[in-house]
């Protein structure tokens, strides 16, 4: 007998096991029955000023939920304190989608509701330089940090590194997590704050960058710059503490900033670990 008819006594034996990762409905029914805090709420919404589809996405809840809560406690919704129109002239200045949503406090999703309302399109994504990308991406920046230095939005850059399928990859990579915890330990720790001291003594407390230092220019603060990231010298399996002085310089913050970056006279070739 083929298949796995209920009058099949190995199927009677052998019942098949429901699928134990809950399905979209069922994750939308448990979303809509859960009743959310009234003061927090409430703080959101009036305190900190966010949208109902704001507060609910902040809550993990439905906007059903929260409206059911501002009928309960016969709280009153102000009034939207935009148009559509200040949000698409805001957006034609330049900023993105998900600013236009942060600067009015709502939702990236009601912006996307807003253009389709009135069939405005949104700007083509930035050409994003794929070699850059992958450079600042082994580094271990942020897609954030990432979109910063480029001058590209985020979205671009996630486009980019999901084309890639670098995406998965950085989310499922938690040993370059933690060495990027670690490498921030170790900077706050005594041994690091010794050997930042020698460099600085070292390069005679100047700026290897810009030739500034404390003595001759007021305000200017000094910093040591790792060639090779320290988080991925970590990664590598290396201690920290045995990390070579010669790929340590003292730049200022300025520097320091554009060396991280690689732009400019600063720009470090990071060189391969032997």
């Amino acid at each position: 007998m083929s298949g796995g008819s209920r009058a099949d006594p190995y199927y009677q034996r052998n019942p098949p096991k429901k699928s134990a990762a809950p399905s979209a409905s069922e994750k939308g029914a448990k979303k809509r029955g859960r009743k959310p805090n009234f003061e927090e709420v409430k703080r959101l919404y009036f305190d900190e000023g966010l949208s109902i589809p704001a507060v609910a996405e902040a809550l993990d809840v439905s906007r059903y939920s929260v409206v059911e809560v501002f009928k309960e406690h016969g709280l009153q919704a102000r009034r939207r304190q935009y148009t559509d129109q200040d949000v698409k002239d805001l957006y034609d200045k330049g900023l993105t989608q998900q600013q236009v949503a942060d600067h009015f406090k709502i939702s990236f999703q009601s912006v996307i509701e807003i253009f389709k309302r009135n069939g405005w399109k949104a700007r083509p994504l930035l050409k994003t330089p794929i070699d850059r990308t992958l450079e600042l991406y082994r580094q271990g920046y942020t897609q954030k940090e990432m979109a910063e230095i480029l001058g590209v939005s985020p979205a671009a850059v996630w486009q980019l590194l999901n084309k890639m399928g670098l995406v998965s990859a950085r989310n499922k990579d938690w040993k370059m997590r933690e060495a990027s915890n670690r490498a921030i330990e170790y900077e706050k720790g005594r041994e690091w704050r010794r050997k930042r001291k020698e460099i600085h003594e070292r390069d005679n407390h100047t700026c290897q960058g810009c030739g500034r230092s404390p003595d001759k220019v007021n305000g200017v603060r000094l910093a040591v710059h790792h060639i090779v990231p320290l988080a991925q010298w970590i990664y590598e399996g290396r201690d920290p503490s045995e990390y070579p002085d010669d790929l340590l310089v003292t730049v200022c913050k300025k520097c320091h900033s554009i060396a991280d970056a690689g732009r400019g006279r600063m720009k470090y070739v990071r060189p391969p670990l032997k």
